[in-house]
């Protein structure tokens, strides 16, 4: 709960309580740097329940250093000593080794929901909260946003797989949640439904670039286009102003509880 102050945050977030693995816990000697830890007795129970439930899971398994030395690579190279072989020991290797102990927690969660019959009833989403490191983004420098890009899946049993294209952000997930659900979109949230063809896609950033399907585009002219069809300055335009919309409704909800307050 120090860690960003996460304690008091969740709460403020609208969630009912923040729970720290470690209080939890059964065996109180388990390593809570090992994504799994959310799949042993004490845990994994306080997440389900007969009623509707929300959790956001915050793992950890991924996260920097990328070294030999980590508990968390060791315990992942005995796990899988065949990839460890594989992939080698540089930092890139290292980081997806760790990788695997998230892929494990997917793995032993959705186990353990189907046993509890939980799993037809549930939709799991996994998202990232920043890129994993920049110089595994296709050798971006930190000052391109597209090292930013980061995967995002939804999974719900008996759903046809599809795949999206189109480049999304991470506001885009709330509306398109919501119309998988059935329910409806405030008229306050600033994203889109990924899977609605009348969206375009859009990524905004910070710095004022923005990236669509057609292009990345900063500082009002293209850094690299990704389509043969024309690009107007009229289209430029646009779009740089549909950013910095974008960006002073980001900066307007800092100061005030936009989410919170009453729709009007």
């Amino acid at each position: 709960p120090d860690y960003y102050n996460r304690g008091k945050t969740a709460v403020a977030y609208g969630f009912k309580a923040y729970n720290q693995y470690k209080d939890l816990l059964t065996d109180k000697s388990y390593n809570t740097e090992l994504d799994d830890t959310i799949c042993q007795d004490g845990l994994y129970q306080s997440l389900i329940s007969e009623d509707k439930f929300l959790d956001y899971i915050v793992t950890y398994s991924a996260h920097p250093f990328f070294e030999v030395t980590e508990e968390r690579y060791k315990e992942a190279a005995k796990r899988h000593p065949e990839l460890a072989e594989k992939l080698g020991t540089d930092s890139e290797g290292v980081f997806k080794m760790m990788c695997t102990l998230t892929d494990d927690m997917v793995g032993e969660l959705t186990e353990k929901l189907e046993k509890d019959g939980v799993l037809d009833n549930t939709v799991i989403v996994f998202i990232t909260d920043h890129l994993s490191n920049a110089r595994f983004a296709k050798n971006y420098k930190d000052s391109d946003q597209r090292c930013n890009n980061t995967p995002l899946f939804i999974y719900a049993k008996g759903i046809k797989p599809q795949t999206v294209d189109k480049v999304c952000k991470s506001s885009d997930v709330l509306p398109t949640l919501l119309n998988m659900f059935g329910m409806e979109v405030p008229s306050k949230y600033i994203g889109e439904d990924i899977f609605s063809d009348s969206y375009d896609g859009f990524v905004y950033f910070p710095d004022m670039s923005w990236i669509t399907n057609k292009g990345y585009f900063k500082g009002g002219s293209a850094v690299e286009v990704y389509t043969d069809e024309e690009i107007t300055d009229d289209y430029i335009n646009e779009n740089t102003k549909r950013a910095r919309e974008y960006i002073d409704v980001n900066n307007t909800m800092i100061y005030t509880d936009y989410y919170r307050e009453e729709e009007k």
